[in-house]
């Protein structure tokens, strides 16, 4: 049995007051639920709102009021466990996969600076992060717009509002020569370190655009479905 557009509502609205708020979540559980309640109402012969409030006990601790360690949002963060869980996740990953991808590439470029011409790879590499962090500023100035003109609400633009600052205004200090680029010429620990935090900032902003791409995609998506 095939839900009406009025009952899907109903789902989407009774999600939202259990604070499931963003659109990619709650689209993918509206269309769990939805399914499940077909099921219920033809094996069971009962009416939706039976079916709904049958399905939603199965929900229950998915949807149930949790916190988020503030220690990784920084803010902290309260909401359904579904997305609590999504959160959490996501800040592990990324304190994993941005402290850790600078590191063959910081020692790459200190390689060069010790065992080629140093002044020539120093001005290299300056130059070189100096344009990259130029597009990387470019990139989340455009990001803030979509997001910003965007009526769609998404676990991925919480994500990129809550962390571009980092990626937008260090890189700019960098662009814009504020950042202290003489600690590049010193001895080798200094060196290396420095080298380290220049570079950290770049899986920092890809995983933030990617946001951005995927907050777009829930929106193509949920304009989509308006349509049909």
């Amino acid at each position: 049995m095939k839900l009406t557009t009025e009952q899907i509502t109903v789902i989407d609205e009774t999600l939202v007051l259990n604070g499931l708020i963003y659109d990619d979540i709650k689209l993918e559980v509206t269309d769990h639920i939805a399914t499940e309640i077909e099921v219920k109402m033809e094996e069971s012969s009962i009416s939706f709102d039976d079916a709904l409030y049958q399905v939603l006990l199965n929900w229950k601790e998915q949807l149930k009021p949790s916190s988020l360690n503030f220690w990784i949002t920084r803010n902290g963060f309260y909401g359904p466990r579904i997305v609590v869980d999504k959160f959490a996740s996501f800040y592990k990953s990324k304190f994993f996969i941005t402290a850790l991808i600078p590191i063959p590439f910081a020692i790459m470029s200190v390689f060069s600076f010790r065992f080629f011409n140093q002044e020539i790879a120093i001005r290299i590499f300056r130059n070189s992060i100096r344009i990259l962090y130029l597009f990387e500023v470019l990139f989340i100035s455009l990001g803030w717009i979509l997001i910003w003109k965007s009526k769609t609400i998404t676990t991925f633009s919480y994500f990129f509002k809550k962390n571009s600052y980092l990626i937008y205004f260090m890189p700019l200090a960098i662009v814009l020569g504020f950042w202290p680029n003489d600690l590049i010429e010193n001895d080798l620990a200094i060196q290396s370190v420095f080298t380290y935090f220049l570079i950290v900032f770049v899986p920092f902003f890809m995983m933030d655009i990617m946001m951005v791409f995927k907050h777009l995609r829930t929106q193509q998506k949920i304009n989509f479905a308006s349509i049909l």
